[in-house]
């Protein structure tokens, strides 16, 4: 997508989203949509020439999941469906998420999205099945009582190491004692259709990305400045409003800020793809698993390539974004081949495939959300360490609320910055 530049007076917005990944075009869809009638001036300014697969919002798929072990990443993940249910009744013919039937009427939450009745036709189902061994059954427990507290039943249950035997035994259980649950909830987002989906609705109801411009700086204020550099010439934009969703550069950009104290980890991520043996077969769903001896991997279904599972660990290697080409994901790759000899049997332990993407950590491996602490007009949404994805629809409502001066309802505190100021987890990081 080539986006047309700002000039003379479109310099001058009401807001700039810096950061034209999956949660920035977001919050332009929602400000664009929920200022409907004010006609806002929104840009969303980002540093690479689009499409790209520079950060961590490119791929074919992404889980979508409601089996959170925290109730506030349930109750995010819960009310940002419609939204995503919306997105794929505006292009009906090209499926952008798996199960878009069913919709439970908890589900339907009015988020002012997109002008559209959600009709869509059937397609395939993909609940997720999360697994630990004995060292982690707390968090299938606390997941459980998340989906407990948001979800009615019939849409989650317990599994036993003699239903995971029976209903799954495609899974060798070696010497854990494994426990798990069915979240029924779940779903596949075809990322790259999604955030493309996403853009194509903002600039179609009057928002303009303006791509490839390297930002330089921010003068703060209740106009705030933002400069930078595109095809070789300065540009200057001010605007009421910044909403900055950087993802790995967010470091830099929260420097311009002042903000100097977030703790942030880039991580370049391996994502390898794993060749069926001939004469097995592998069910239908998603998959999250953490074995202690071996580590946390998740899963998602023959989809992208014929043949092909992905299966791909939850840890990297940590790099400078902006050389990411330079880390060595050899070591994790080697460590998901280990995992799959030991507990999937049916798949060849040699990838066939292996893509990278990039991670953003946090200590306690949950997002920043906040504003910033002098200029309420200032917010930032960073650090979600490779949960953000599916969240984006209502974090991206949420800051466009910020910045519109509307009332959040969420309980946000466990998000912001400020939590880390007296963690022991951060001093380490």
């Amino acid at each position: 997508m080539s986006a047309e530049g700002l000039h003379g007076e479109e310099m001058d917005l009401d807001v700039v989203v810096i950061g034209a990944g999956i949660m920035g075009s977001w919050a332009g869809l929602n400000l664009v949509n929920l200022s409907s009638h004010d006609s806002l001036r929104v840009a969303i300014i980002e540093q690479f020439p689009l499409p790209h697969a520079r950060g961590s919002s490119h791929g074919q798929s992404r889980i979508y999941r409601l089996a959170y072990p925290e109730r506030h990443q349930t109750v995010l993940a819960r009310d940002s469906l419609q939204a995503w249910l919306q997105l794929q009744h505006a292009h009906p013919l090209d499926p952008i998420i798996t199960r878009h039937d069913c919709i439970p009427s908890f589900l339907l939450i009015d988020l002012q999205i997109l002008p559209h009745t959600v009709i869509v036709t059937i397609d395939s189902e993909c609940p997720l099945l999360r697994i630990a061994d004995e060292a982690s059954h707390g968090t299938i427990e606390r997941c459980l009582d998340s989906l407990a507290a948001s979800c009615p039943k019939g849409t989650y249950r317990a599994l036993s190491k003699q239903d995971l035997l029976i209903e799954f035994p495609w899974i060798v259980h070696g010497h854990s004692d494994l426990r798990g649950l069915l979240d029924s909830n779940a779903r596949i987002l075809r990322a790259d259709k999604c955030i493309r989906y996403v853009q194509e609705e903002f600039q179609k109801n009057g928002g303009k990305i303006l791509d490839g411009m390297k930002i330089t700086g921010v003068e703060m204020g209740d106009t705030v400045t933002v400069t930078g550099e595109r095809e070789g010439e300065s540009k200057e934009i001010r605007c009421r409003n910044l909403i900055v969703c950087t993802g790995a550069w967010s470091s830099n950009i929260l420097s311009f800020l002042g903000i100097h104290h977030a703790p942030l980890q880039p991580m370049k991520m391996a994502v390898p793809y794993f060749k069926i043996k001939p004469g097995h077969t592998q069910s239908q769903v998603s998959m999250v698993m953490e074995i202690q001896a071996l580590g946390h991997f998740y899963s998602t279904p023959q989809l992208e390539y014929p043949g092909l599972i992905k299966v791909a660990p939850d840890h990297g290697v940590a790099v400078d974004p902006d050389l990411r080409d330079m880390g060595d994901v050899s070591a994790e790759v080697e460590r998901t081949s280990r995992f799959v000899a030991a507990h999937l049997p049916g798949l060849d332990p040699r990838p066939a495939i292996v893509e990278t993407c990039m991670y953003t950590m946090t200590p306690d491996k949950m997002s920043i959300l906040d504003r910033h602490p002098q200029w309420p007009n200032i917010s930032f949404a960073t650090g979600f360490s490779g949960m953000g994805f599916k969240l984006s629809p209502y974090i991206g409502k949420v800051l466009a609320s910020w910045a519109m001066g509307q009332e959040v309802a969420y309980d946000l505190i466990p998000l912001q910055l400020n939590r880390f100021e007296q963690s022991h987890i951060a001093s380490n990081f």
